[in-house]
């Protein structure tokens, strides 16, 4: 398969550079335009080139949403100096190969045939588009899985014209049932865009009553109701509250009641960690950490989504990534629930990164407007040294302590384990080490292992950034008292699936949307688990997802009341057996559905697959559970 599609890449490359030529052939016909035409030429040139590696390694094209990713987070894209001074002699050299092509075509080429080889072009144009409209309508894959693969292209369907024909000419075009077909395919494709969000359903009602300590360390007896805000005397009337889809126990005491101040929540996020790198070979720190008695680790996790803005949407707002399109639409008015709740009870909000989360909104949809004390960002030195520089501000906010004794929240996101994985030297510990880190958009058969052992390497830096910050929150006075969730924004593939796939974002196999997740209590929360009866798990291969995280917090550490469906589309990690049909995930264009080990995307390139192995074929489409997380996806859309 690898081999048959850069096979196919590289035919249609050269089709649609000599579609474009000879399209562009009348500007000879002006002197005063000629050189407009080896610009422009060679602007598009250009433009497919990088079209061409862009989607033999990602598997999509080139459009104004990667562009601007590029213009705006270059960085964040992930391309080295060489790789820009390799592109600038390429530029080189394809405007020096179309000035030769246009003088010669100035002195040799015939003007009247390049006008009957553009009518050919057109004829040909449109027998493409009547295929296309017979191969859709009849489903035959070897005409519409290749329909990602043009860049810029926009097939024509036709249902009323393909009744004419089977009416006309049954024989050749007889009618055939597509019932199933219609309902997978409405089921996988459909975007339902015309709804309106309502997120949350309903007012989210999330009393806790911590003993509060003043400044002068006097315990001044408070409720907090989330739901507005305010503070009073009186007792909390949870006891009569209903009980929330979370399943957390008969007692209806919060674990915040019980430790007696609101617990801290550290949320460390590492880049591009997938889950097979948490161990003690590359992980130590974190790996130590998963093996202790209040540690969870969830050893089926998935994030959802193959690139960042799904997998932190995910993460953040407990919902599935079809919604964030919706969020997008209006970052203010949308923010998520689960932030939105700590600032209402009163917790101290910092975010610690060196990533850029302007990008798709997520900054103003996760947090609003943070001010420069709660925002840290340095994106100056390179990206291991900016990560070093987090950390170190990350362990000054713990021991500094905090003056209005409230509770905080931090969440932590590293980047150096992005491409092009970067560590300083004293971290190489997996040897030999790719020093081309882009080695595989040209040869993407390559051998994996050295630039895996970068990528381990770099993984191993971040974990010992984390077990600094891990021992400086063991050594302060929050350690008995904190939440710390370790995890990833989504995996990372080394062509695991030997059909040319490397990086992130260009499918949905378990190497680049399964991710670690470890969740510690601190003794306290332990303490007040215990006494309602319920604990997390220890270890488990159960299916669990990024969705699940918001409702484990907000159902049971901020005692919200709501049904977790108010808010989130997952379920909460204390529910031993949910109700689970799969999970949803996404990258920057496709959608799939995950259910029992097969995976079902939108991609048409890809169509079905099995999860764990690509070359593997998607089991049977359970449609009850499909249709099911279809209703999941859409069920906080106004109809």
């Amino acid at each position: 398969m690898g081999w048959h599609l850069r096979f196919t890449n590289s035919a249609l490359l050269l089709r649609y550079t000599l579609f474009i030529t000879t399209l562009l052939q009348p500007l000879l016909w002006f002197k005063q335009t000629i050189w407009l035409l080896v610009a422009g030429k060679t602007l598009i040139d250009l433009a497919l080139i990088a079209d061409f590696f862009l989607f033999r390694v990602y598997r999509f094209h080139g459009d104004l949403m990667f562009f601007n990713m590029l213009i705006n987070d270059f960085k964040g894209v992930g391309i080295s100096i060489g790789m820009v001074l390799a592109s600038i002699v390429v530029a080189a050299v394809v405007f020096a190969i179309n000035a030769l092509v246009v003088i010669y075509l100035i002195k040799k080429a015939p003007r009247l045939k390049s006008l009957k080889a553009n009518g050919i072009l057109f004829g040909l144009f449109l027998i493409s588009q009547l295929i296309h409209i017979v191969g859709f309508e009849y489903k035959v894959n070897a005409v519409t899985k290749y329909t990602p693969y043009l860049p810029y292209y926009a097939p024509i369907t036709s249902g009323s014209l393909m009744a004419k024909l089977q009416a006309k000419w049954p024989s050749v075009f007889p009618e055939i049932n597509h019932e199933e077909q219609a309902l997978l395919s409405s089921l996988v494709n459909d975007s339902n865009k015309g709804g309106l969000f309502k997120y949350p359903k309903s007012e989210l009602q999330c009393q806790v009553e911590p003993l509060d300590r003043s400044a002068d360390g006097s315990k001044v007896d408070s409720k907090v109701d989330s739901s507005n805000g305010s503070k009073s005397g009186s007792k909390s009337d949870s006891k009569s509250g209903s009980k929330s889809e979370s399943k957390s126990g008969s007692k209806s005491e919060s674990m915040a009641e019980v430790v007696g101040l609101r617990p801290n929540i550290l949320i460390f996020v590492a880049e591009s960690w997938r889950q097979d790198a948490l161990n003690a070979d590359v992980t130590p720190k974190i790996h130590a950490i998963s093996e202790l008695p209040n540690s969870s680790l969830f050893n089926n996790h998935l994030s959802g989504g193959s690139v960042t803005v799904n997998g932190m949407f995910s993460l953040l707002y407990g919902l599935n990534p079809t919604y964030r399109p919706f969020a997008e639409s209006a970052p203010m008015a949308n923010r998520s629930a689960f932030i939105k709740q700590l600032e209402n009870l009163g917790y101290d909000i910092g975010v610690y990164t060196s990533s850029n989360l302007e990008p798709f909104s997520l900054q103003t949809m996760l947090f609003g407007q943070l001010d420069e004390s709660q925002f840290f960002n340095p994106m100056d030195a390179d990206v291991d040294v900016n990560d070093a520089v987090v950390t170190e501000r990350v362990i000054q906010d713990i021991r500094a302590g905090n003056k209005s004794n409230k509770p905080w929240f931090k969440l932590v996101f590293l980047t150096s384990s992005h491409h092009a994985y970067n560590y300083p030297n004293r971290f190489e510990k997996f040897t030999p080490v790719e020093q081309n880190p882009e080695r595989f958009v040209f040869n993407p058969g390559m051998e994996p292992g050295p630039l895996v052992n970068r990528y381990k390497n770099s993984v191993h830096y971040i974990d010992d950034l984390f077990g600094q910050i891990w021992a400086s929150v063991a050594e302060s006075q929050y350690a008995e008292n904190t939440l710390t969730v370790i995890t990833s924004d989504h995996g990372e593939e080394f062509d695991d699936n030997k059909i040319g796939f490397w990086g992130h974002g260009n499918n949905f196999s378990r190497a680049q949307v399964a991710v670690p997740m470890v969740i510690h209590q601190g003794a306290k929360l332990k303490q007040a688990l215990v006494s309602q009866g319920k604990s997390l798990i220890k270890s488990t291969n159960q299916l669990t997802g990024h969705v699940d995280l918001v409702p484990t917090i907000m159902a049971d550490v901020l005692a919200c009341k709501n049904p977790v469906s108010d808010y989130a589309s997952g379920f909460s990690l204390f529910n031993e057996k949910p109700d689970r049909d799969g999970l949803v995930v996404a990258s920057y264009i496709d959608t799939a559905y995950i259910m029992d080990n097969s995976v079902f995307s939108t991609n048409l390139a890809l169509g079905n697959y099995n999860f764990n192995d690509m070359n593997k074929s998607a089991g049977e489409v359970n449609f009850q559970k499909l249709n099911k997380l279809k209703i999941q996806s859409t069920s906080m859309l106004n109809r």
